[in-house]
Order: C-alpha cells, then sequence, then structure tokens
C-alpha cells in the first residue's frame, strides 16, 4: 500500500512538473511570436535593408571630378562632373551604368564640349526597367558607375570616371539645395599660407534667381566637397557684388587648385556668428551691430569694437588718447602727440596684410601737419606712419618717420565715409592701397622681417580723430597673387 502510494505522488509530481513547463513555453512563445511579427513588420517597411541606409556617394577616378548627387521620385538623376585630365574633349556622351548592368543597359545624355578644369552639371532620365528599379519612390536605392565616351583621331574612347551610390530623396517639387563648385588655383611655385584667406567676389545678377541677401538674411554658405562648413564672412555688398572671405584653413599647394562649394539653401537663413556654420558678416552690416560677425573665425586677428568697452585682450593703450568704443572706435588726441592703440602679439609684417575699415576727421594741413595712422608699429606706434588724407585736398601722404618728415603726396579719393584700406610689407617696400587697389603710397622706410605689433593711431592732433568699425590680418597671398576663382554651373 505504501509502495503504491509513492508511485502516485511520484505520477503527479511528474504531471505537476510538465503542466508547469507547458505553461511557461506557451507564456513565453507568445512573447516570442509577438516579437517575431514586429521583427517582420520593421523588415518590411526597409529598416533593416542597408540599401535604403547606404550613403549619397559619388567616388570619382583620379583626375575627374563628381559630386551632388539627387535622385528624384520622377527618376531623374542629377550630378556634377569634372575633369582634368585632357584638354579639350568633344562630342561627349555621359552614361551611368547601373550595378550588374552592362554599357548596353546605360542611361546617358549629351554634353558639346568637355573642357580641361570645366565643371558640369548632368541630368539623366532612368528607365524602370531591369536592371533598374521598378520605381523610385521615396528611399529607393541604386548604384553604378558613371562612363563618358568621346572621339579622338576616329576612334571613340569610353572611360570610367566614377562609382555612385545614391536614394531617391524626394519629388521633382522638393527645394533641394544648390550647389555651385568653385575651382581656386594657385598658379604660383609657391604654397599659400596656411590658413589662407580667400576672396571671393559673387556677382549677384548670375544668381539672381537662387541668392538672397539683406542685412538680416543670407541663403547661402561655403563648405568643402564632404560638406563640411567653411568658415566664411560677407565684407560688403555693393553695385550686385557680394564679397565675401573664406578661411582654407589648409591653404592651397603651389601649381594647383581645389574645388570647394557655394551651397544655397532656398527660404534659409545661414547667417551665423559661430564660424561652424552659415556665414558671418561684417559688423556694420547687420541691423543689430556685430550680431552675425564672425570674423575672429576667419582671420588671423580681428577686431569689430563691439560694445562699450575696449577689449584690453587684445588691445592695450599707448600714449593718453581719448577712445570711444560705441560698437566702432573712435580714437582722439586730448593735444598733439603720439597715441593710440597696439596689440602686443607680435607678426612678421612680410607674411600678413593689415586691412580696416575707417575714415578720418580734421585731417587738415593747418592743424599742424600730417597725421600719422594706422600700420605696422614696433616698439608701439613708432613707424611706418600714414597720412591717410588732407581735409582740404582729400591727397593721401606718405609719411616717412624715419626720414625727416620728408612726405610724400598722391592725390585722389576721400575721407569723408568709411573705406577699406590695406597695408602690406615686403622685403624692399612698404605700401598702402584704397579698396585692394593699386598702391596709393609707397615707402622704402619699413622693410622689417622681424615680428613687429600692429596698432591703430599716431602723431594725431587736437581736432583730428579716427574712426574704425573692424580691423583685421589676413595671410599675404604667394607673389601678392590672389589664387584664381573660377565658378562653375549650379546644379
Amino acid at each position: 500500500m505504501q509502495h503504491t502510494s509513492t508511485k502516485i505522488y511520484d505520477y503527479l509530481k511528474r504531471l505537476s512538473k510538465a503542466q508547469s513547463a507547458t505553461e511557461y513555453l506557451m507564456t513565453y512563445s507568445w512573447a516570442i511570436l509577438i516579437i517575431a511579427i514586429i521583427l517582420i513588420i520593421i523588415f518590411r517597411i526597409g529598416i533593416f535593408n542597408y540599401s535604403s541606409l547606404s550613403p549619397q556617394t559619388c567616388i570619382a577616378e583620379s583626375g575627374y571630378y563628381c559630386h551632388n548627387i539627387v535622385l528624384l521620385t520622377n527618376g531623374t538623376l542629377s550630378f556634377t562632373i569634372g575633369q582634368m585630365v585632357l584638354p579639350s574633349i568633344k562630342n561627349v556622351d555621359v552614361y551611368f551604368v547601373p550595378a550588374n548592368g552592362n554599357l548596353d543597359d546605360a542611361a546617358h545624355t549629351y554634353i558639346s564640349t568637355f573642357e580641361n578644369d570645366q565643371i558640369v552639371n548632368i541630368k539623366i532620365q532612368l528607365p524602370t526597367t531591369a536592371p533598374y528599379p521598378s520605381s523610385y519612390s521615396l528611399g529607393t536605392s541604386i548604384t553604378g558607375q558613371i562612363y563618358i565616351s568621346y572621339t579622338i583621331g576616329g576612334i571613340t574612347h569610353y572611360t570610367q570616371i566614377a562609382s555612385l551610390s545614391t536614394k531617391s530623396s524626394g519629388s521633382g517639387n522638393v527645394i533641394q539645395p544648390l550647389y555651385i563648385p568653385i575651382t581656386l588655383t594657385n598658379s604660383q611655385t609657391s604654397n599659400t599660407p596656411a590658413p589662407f584667406q580667400q576672396m571671393i567676389n559673387i556677382t549677384e545678377s548670375n544668381y539672381a534667381q537662387y541668392i538672397t541677401y539683406n542685412s538680416n538674411f543670407a541663403d547661402f554658405e561655403y563648405t568643402y566637397l564632404n560638406g563640411t562648413i567653411i568658415p566664411a564672412w560677407i565684407e560688403s555688398n555693393q553695385t550686385g557684388n557680394i564679397i565675401t572671405w573664406l578661411n582654407l584653413k589648409k591653404g592651397i599647394s603651389a601649381n594647383s587648385n581645389i574645388i570647394v562649394d557655394l551651397k544655397f539653401e532656398p527660404n534659409t537663413n545661414l547667417l551665423s556668428s559661430s564660424g561652424t556654420s552659415g556665414i558671418g558678416e561684417a559688423p556694420q552690416l547687420s541691423s543689430t551691430y556685430a550680431e552675425y560677425d564672425d570674423g575672429g573665425d576667419v582671420f588671423n586677428f580681428y577686431s569689430n569694437f563691439r560694445g562699450n568697452t575696449l577689449n584690453t585682450s587684445k588691445w592695450k593703450i599707448y600714449g593718453a588718447p581719448s577712445i570711444t568704443i560705441d560698437n566702432g572706435l573712435t580714437l582722439a588726441a586730448t593735444s598733439g602727440s603720439w597715441m593710440g592703440i597696439y596689440n602686443s602679439v607680435s607678426y612678421n609684417p612680410q607674411l600678413y596684410i593689415n586691412d580696416f575699415y575707417a575714415y578720418f576727421t580734421g585731417l587738415d594741413s593747418s592743424n599742424g601737419g600730417p597725421t600719422k595712422t594706422i600700420g605696422w608699429e614696433p616698439g608701439g606706434l613708432a613707424e611706418p606712419s600714414y597720412n591717410l588724407g588732407d581735409a582740404s585736398t582729400t591727397d593721401y601722404t606718405l609719411w616717412n618717420y624715419n626720414n625727416n618728415g620728408a612726405a610724400t603726396t598722391i592725390t585722389g579719393g576721400t575721407t569723408s565715409t568709411y573705406q577699406i584700406w590695406n597695408l602690406w610689407t615686403t622685403s624692399t617696400a612698404s605700401y598702402l592701397s584704397l579698396n585692394y587697389g593699386i598702391p596709393v603710397s609707397s615707402s622704402t622706410d619699413f622693410t622689417a622681417s622681424t615680428s613687429s605689433e600692429i596698432g591703430i593711431g599716431g602723431a594725431i592732433n587736437t581736432g583730428e580723430s579716427i574712426k574704425v568699425q573692424w580691423f583685421r590680418l589676413r595671410a599675404y597671398p604667394p607673389d601678392d597673387t590672389m589664387p584664381k576663382v573660377k565658378f562653375g554651373n549650379i546644379n
């Protein structure tokens, strides 16, 4: 009896364990099933589809350029190409060959000529038959190669110039960023300094349907080909020309070029003072002084005299000037004497150009002689010294401090409004120009190659003043020649 009871107990115990296991499996099976269904749904909508995550890239072969790929939902594929291999080729076909296809499957378009260093925007309508996708709905991916064909000496050549990977990013009505590739060519035998400040003049009429710029809105910026923002600064917008400056961190090598993009973002304000996004502008251009000024990120030394106090981390006082800082600098004299402000950090004057945006009041020879102003000032505002105008004659006078006061007067210009003055030094002379023009004054008095301070001031007499809104130092271009700027086609 005892034995039989034990068997029954063991049986019931095993039965209880089996029931628990069944319940366990049932519970977690439902959980696993739900997870599986979720994974299937996610997989079906393409989240795990590698091709839908593929980046938009165009990798060019050596000597060729490919960038700015856009694939629309109507099957229009656009991209920008360039070549620096052949001097000039004519009757050129551009092909897109899809992956797993060949030239017989290629979609193509025709361009008449393809010059060396030319940038061309290409648009190709892709079919919807194999090996192409059956549709180009949002997110559809496609990869392939770009070829060109051309004829030389009666022989037709087919050359692969790039490999492309992209996906559909919108319909033909979607506003896409627009790009202008710009080739910057340093034809000199020496590298530019690094960093290097490159001037680019945008003619607004050439891009009237794309560009929007006023004091508080700009829809453009500059980028490298990998999309990285280039610190840039708008200097002026006059007579339909927007003068901009770029800070090229690595400069441009001798006898070579680089390509950057001028990017338009319609309906987007890209003005920014950060230096890492958008584009900045000179302090006087915005309605709120220096609101979008990123000059400190663009130039080697920069000051906009914002606010109401002198920035003593940048400027030291020499003598006893009357200084007023009110979103700009006014420097006046309490009596005729050497005075001003200077930066105690030294720079080699043969490596930089000193620019400033200023005008002068009360400059009259009857006040005691030429007013010495702004320049390289070794030892604290000593030389070279320039009289930037005489109120009675609107002449420019170069005053050689170490030459017993001898002066050279050159007629021209005016000092009644703010203008951009440029001062630079070579191994043989120092020069002064107005608005990047030919030198209005030159001197052999100051040719130092040793490091010197930069300053604003001089022997200003009572009743005279200097007003400055910005002051900068930029790299001297090789052989005094700014790299050539060539705009490509917008795309």
